[in-house]
């Protein structure tokens, strides 16, 4: 976000440059580019499921898979006209979701006392650990790409609330608003739980329109992951964007689901290493100035062996959170490889 740069293609315009050379954002467009379709999916299948509660609400019986692919297909348009369009939608579903959430957890708290709400479990519980893992795993891929639309404000200063401010607080409203939904209701499936909080048919549009934004920021910043990986230019990227919820719509045809939370136990370990060599390198190494950073062609072998290790210490260490594992290893191995190399190059 200091640099006003797109994450997975920092090194983009210099590979154009430079023939017979694949450069470092292979691993990690491929990474993004994979788990943004996925994600794709995801909100296609709530949107998709939401609106057929909707139909049903109505008498109305329509075919599950042709529905998701025809609103799949609606929605993913806005991903294709870009990040302008993305924002406008955003400006009427992000507060008609607020809105709906607060109408929603005082509707549960009049049913039932807050003391039957923290004693409350869910039908499949699951640790500490995992709990904060599938978090994580939420979390980092939109933390990831945030630069691809922070990168439009004026300043660091801009760029830093926007993620702070804007996204923080926000996130951790909805994850608390969904738990006192989830916990009084006693359902996991959010389309249903929304047809019970008495606006039905009301409360499955707004979130039909909430998950509609979601969608398309993941379809758009997966065109631009595959953009990345395929050096692509950018007048490729509404076609990248298409191919990329095209793939999704159609897991969600196939209800990934039942799937997913695996998928993001995967990328829980997968992507915060990634961060742990990039803050390392732009903030310890190059002291958070963009003058001290420049793009490399070709692989950084050191930057990917740390990467690697990460990925392994939050797959395999016994101990700890996974992604914080990842995190720390990953940084911390960089830095001091780094240092070893720099001292190493000084001595000769």
């Amino acid at each position: 976000m200091g640099q006003g740069r797109i994450p997975h293609r920092h090194s983009y315009c210099k590979q154009q440059r430079i023939r017979n050379k694949i450069a470092v954002p292979v691993y990690i467009s491929f990474i993004l580019a994979t788990t943004l379709i996925c994600w794709t999916g995801s909100d296609c299948q709530i949107s998709g499921e939401s609106f057929i509660q909707i139909l049903t609400l109505n008498n109305i019986h329509r075919n599950r898979e042709a529905t998701i692919i025809v609103l799949g297909i609606i929605m993913l348009t806005v991903s294709i006209l870009g990040e302008k369009i993305i924002s406008k939608l955003n400006i009427i579903a992000v507060p008609a979701l607020i809105l709906l959430c607060i109408y929603g957890m005082v509707t549960c708290l009049q049913d039932i006392s807050f003391m039957e709400l923290v004693k409350a479990s869910p039908v499949e519980p699951i640790s500490l650990a995992e709990g904060v893992a599938m978090v994580f795993g939420m979390q980092a891929v939109g933390s990831t790409i945030s630069p691809d639309y922070h990168r439009f404000c004026r300043d660091r200063k801009g760029s830093c609330l926007a993620a702070v401010v804007g996204i923080i607080p926000y996130c951790l409203f909805l994850f608390i608003a969904g738990s006192v939904m989830g916990a009084a209701t006693g359902e996991s499936d959010i389309s249903v739980l929304i047809a019970k909080l008495g606006l039905p048919i009301i409360g499955l549009i707004i979130l039909v329109l909430a998950t509609w934004t979601t969608m398309a920021c993941d379809a758009y910043t997966g065109g631009l992951a595959i953009t990345s990986l395929l050096h692509l230019s950018g007048k490729k990227r509404a076609a990248a964007t298409a191919v990329a919820g095209i793939v999704g719509i159609l897991l969600a045809v196939f209800d990934i689901m039942n799937y997913f939370t695996n998928f993001l136990d995967l990328m829980a370990s997968c992507i915060p290493p990634v961060a742990g060599v990039m803050i390392t390198d732009y903030w310890p190494l190059k002291h958070g100035k963009v003058e001290n950073w420049e793009e490399r062609p070709g692989f950084h072998w050191n930057g990917i062996i740390c990467l690697v290790c990460g990925v392994l210490a939050a797959l395999f260490l016994p101990f700890g959170f996974l992604t914080i594992n990842g995190i720390l290893v990953s940084g911390i191995l960089y830095f001091l490889t780094s240092k070893l190399a720099s001292r190493t190059e000084t001595q000769s």
